[in-house]
């Protein structure tokens, strides 16, 4: 689209999305890269491994952060800000940064910084995190919208149940594991039913089916 977005277009935008882009730069190198995010009113919070933009944004703190939404070509929305890169350490802060990502972010996905490791502070005391660096990026924004869906999965009904034969597996691996699942799609013609076949570790669709069931 072209033109500006208004104050409150912008902040629609940061709460609909949970990817975002973060830019940083440093010793004559600019560095963007995709990551999820959280964010509760004042900062945008981020995890993420060791490694390059981690080492580039403890050397140069000021980052740029961008997220964006396309509907079609003529159709496409995005925002642009810029701060500081802030690392937390403290364990209090720590879990507090985790929670704003699980609560927003564990529900739509799963991937190597997001399981739960066993860790202990600085202090020796055990403590319950995620391995990895917890970060946050000073932002104002408003706080996190509920969102609602239809439930369409009935689990007490009358038809064999199996086993769950992967609950206890660590998946740490491409084509470890597939799960498959079906649902349907309302249309103004009927119903589609679609059944698909997951990998578990990077979530990536790796079959599925179709099939239209018109009404007569």
């Amino acid at each position: 689209m072209l033109g500006e977005l208004n104050n409150n277009q912008i902040e629609n935008l940061l709460h609909s999305q949970e990817l975002g882009r973060i830019g940083c730069h440093t010793d004559d190198t600019t560095y963007v890269v995709p990551v999820s995010y959280a964010y509760d009113g004042t900062y945008i919070y981020g995890h993420t491994k060791e490694g390059m933009k981690i080492d580039m944004m403890r050397k140069n703190p000021k980052v740029c952060f961008e997220v964006d939404v396309m509907e079609n070509m003529s159709n496409w929305r995005s925002v642009i800000a810029w701060g500081k890169f802030k690392e937390l350490k403290e364990p209090e802060d720590r879990k507090m940064g985790m929670q704003k990502l699980i609560d927003r972010i564990m529900p739509i996905m799963t991937g190597e910084t997001t399981v739960h490791h066993s860790m202990t502070d600085s202090q020796g005391k055990y403590i319950e995190s995620i391995q990895g660096v917890v970060y946050r990026r000073e932002h104002k924004m408003l706080t996190l919208r509920k969102r609602y869906s239809a439930r369409t999965t009935n689990s007490h009904h009358r038809f064999y149940k199996y086993n769950n034969i992967i609950k206890d597996i660590e998946v740490k691996r491409y084509n470890q594991v597939w799960v498959s699942d079906i649902t349907y799609i309302r249309t103004v013609k009927g119903f589609c039913y679609l059944a698909l076949i997951t990998d578990m570790h990077s979530r990536k669709i790796v079959g599925y089916y179709l099939k239209v069931i018109a009404l007569s």
